[in-house]
């Protein structure tokens, strides 16, 4: 797993022209290993910059991304309660499961998560987000949109980490 995003509240409003800051996270290699740029056209440093400004709130970058990586950790040592869930580097191949095998999961991953979100691509069913919310004390809480965006009716499909 990496993370896809640390929204401190929602998007900041911004201009698409806006200035981005030069950015310069505090651990560099940890935030490559699990804050990666999913998005070919831009590099890590302009992915992070761009995150930074449009939902840093009042934290500096030091915190900002001191917060990610922490949060990470988190929710990355709770994951490993659900071994045969979600697929890790020893997965050699894409897995699928059929939604009861899932929903079997699905009271267990609320109690540890706080009633995440989990996200599938609309046509496919591919599985591609686990959301997690945290208030600003770092402790779990409800997200607003919790439940699944996954098609109970299809298989659902993780696909093997990169």
């Amino acid at each position: 797993m990496t993370i896809h995003g640390l929204w401190i509240n929602q998007a900041l409003k911004i201009k698409p022209t806006t200035t981005v800051p030069p950015v310069t996270p505090p651990n560099l290699h940890e935030m490559e290993r699990v804050w990666p740029n999913v998005e070919l056209s831009n590099s890590n440093a302009n992915f992070w910059a761009r995150e930074f400004l449009k939902h840093h709130d009042t934290l500096n970058q030091k915190e900002y991304f001191n917060k990610a990586l922490r949060l990470f950790e988190k929710i990355n040592k709770n994951l490993h309660v659900f071994p045969n869930v979600f697929p890790n580097e020893k997965i050699l191949d894409d897995v699928t499961y059929k939604c009861a095998f899932l929903n079997h999961y699905l009271g267990s991953i609320n109690n540890v998560f706080e009633h995440p979100t989990l996200v599938c691509d609309n046509t496919t069913n591919v599985f591609k987000e686990l959301r997690v919310c945290y208030d600003q004390y770092d402790k779990r809480k409800q997200c607003k949109n919790q439940g699944t965006t996954c098609d109970h009716n299809q298989n659902i499909i993780f696909l093997k980490p990169l």
